[in-house]
């Protein structure tokens, strides 16, 4: 199905790089690229940075070293992890954090304990995680001060800093921005007066997907696809045991707030339709950034897309075409599927789409050694829709139950449930009715040969009876538990 997101164009989502001074707006709008984890506030102050990111539902942990402040704020916002620490103190350095802030801390620290404690911010980032700092430069008016103190209290000179140190010691991060320049300000005691500041906000790099060891992924049981209609339904935490969202209904970073509420409540696995995998023009970049904003923010094990192309370098076609199961057809969709999977740094798997028809090319392979081919090859695993495999088996003539037991089981990952329509004798992808009695035989016939490790339901219409939804919900968990 095509989601109503995927037609805005690309240029909606680009990340926000900038060449400008941090403001509150800058950091407020960084939030939905903050990946999933804890946050880290060094130097709080007033606390308004880490109420921000708890408000929007970060967990957020901030430093100051002032005890009476720490206490005032922890008063005032009890739900924020407060801490009456030294920068130099080991105590905040013992977690991998998601964001970790640092605004105008280093001027109180003598420019000799500079490099030691940016190593240590450096390391207590996770992999994708980002650093928004502001210091002192030399151009600042307190650089001839003594603003800095030792760990004794004795009073030292102002902790500069300039751009080029920072860029050497986080060489190879992603800038994001970078501003060397004034920055007004305006306080108790000094009233309206400027700064000399340098500023970075970085991205460090993320860790390159390794094999994947695939009997080594979550089982995460009986899930259902998130759908507006089901919102109230899913409150019920015993409903499903994830949650399955339509990533192109979410690229917009208007949904990021949303998608964090929902995440931490369930496991999150993103499943899209515009990947289109098989297209000849390569993956679009910017759109697989996109998928991986929503699988960093969502910290899912997985995430998923459809075997088949929606575009070519000209033509969006709204729908999931067949491809020729030949060899040119397989070598660019494992390419296509590596590249992916890279710049997504999550495992990838591939769905066999619904076909009416089928493309018919000399020399090529059936559709399950196609799919297999591409698993092996590409290194990818398999959403098997049980509910396709039986509409392509009536609609084509395919033997399903062939098509399973030729599977790769180890790669298969995920199943998905659904319930079409009949009409003029074809059986159509609808996701509007309830499970058919052989789409369940088939998924008996799935668990006794491949290692599944999470069912979802995908209904799109036709919510009148949710309590039947709920026991089709309950019966994949049955049987996800029995079939050993």
């Amino acid at each position: 199905m095509t989601s109503k997101h995927t037609q805005k164009t690309e240029q909606q989502y680009s990340q926000p790089l900038a060449q400008k001074a941090l403001s509150f707006e800058t950091v407020l709008a960084l939030l939905p690229w903050i990946p999933a984890g804890p946050v880290l506030d060094l130097g709080t102050g007033a606390g308004q940075w880490a109420t921000a990111l708890a408000d929007y539902g970060f967990e957020v942990t901030a430093v100051d070293a002032d005890p009476e402040k720490i206490a005032v704020l922890n008063s005032r916002e009890p739900h924020i992890h407060w801490l009456a620490a030294d920068i130099r103190s080991e105590i905040w350095s013992q977690s991998r954090y998601a964001a970790l802030l640092c605004l105008n801390l280093f001027p109180f620290l003598p420019k000799s304990e500079h490099l030691t404690q940016l190593k240590r911010i450096k390391s207590a980032l996770r992999p994708g995680g980002l650093l928004i700092f502001s210091g002192f430069s030399d151009q600042d008016p307190g650089a001839n001060l003594n603003m800095a103190s030792s760990q004794t209290g004795e009073p030292m000179p102002t902790g500069t800093l300039s751009l080029e140190e920072l860029r050497q010691i986080f060489a190879g991060w992603e800038p994001w921005l970078e501003y060397v320049g004034p920055l007004a300000d305006d306080h108790p005691p000094h009233g309206a007066h400027q700064h000399g500041v340098v500023q970075v906000i970085y991205k460090k790099p993320e860790t390159a997907l390794a094999a994947i060891d695939w009997q080594k992924l979550p089982e995460l049981g009986a899930g259902l696809g998130w759908r507006h209609a089901l919102a109230e339904l899913l409150e019920q935490e015993s409903v499903a045991d994830f949650i399955e969202i339509m990533s192109d209904d979410f690229l917009d970073p208007q949904w990021d707030r949303f998608l964090l509420a929902l995440s931490q409540r369930y496991t999150v696995i993103p499943h899209g339709v515009e990947l289109s995998v098989g297209s000849l023009g390569g993956a679009d970049l910017a759109y697989l950034e996109q998928i991986a904003r929503i699988v960093a923010r969502c910290n899912s094990p997985w995430w998923s897309d459809h075997l088949c192309y929606t575009q070519t370098s000209r033509y969006k076609t709204w729908s999931l075409n067949p491809l020729p199961c030949t060899e040119e057809a397989h070598d660019w969709v494992v390419k296509n599927a590596k590249q992916a999977m890279q710049v997504v740094g999550k495992p990838l798997l591939l769905e066999n789409p619904a076909y009416y028809w089928r493309p018919e090319l000399p020399n090529q392979f059936s559709d399950v050694e196609f799919l297999s081919r591409v698993a092996q090859n590409a290194d990818c695993g398999i959403l098997l829709d049980v509910a396709n495999l039986f509409g392509n088996a009536h609609n084509l003539g395919i033997d399903p139950y062939a098509f399973i037991e030729a599977l790769p089981g180890e790669r298969v990952i995920q199943i998905h449930l659904a319930g079409g329509r009949l009409h003029q004798n074809l059986l159509f992808d609808t996701h509007d009715q309830a499970v058919h009695s052989e789409t369940w035989k088939l998924l008996e016939h799935t668990l006794k040969h491949c290692g599944i490790k999470a069912i979802s339901l995908e209904r799109d219409d036709h919510y009148e009876d949710l309590q039947a939804l709920v026991n089709e919900v309950a019966l994949a968990r049955q049987l996800m538990g029995v079939r050993s």
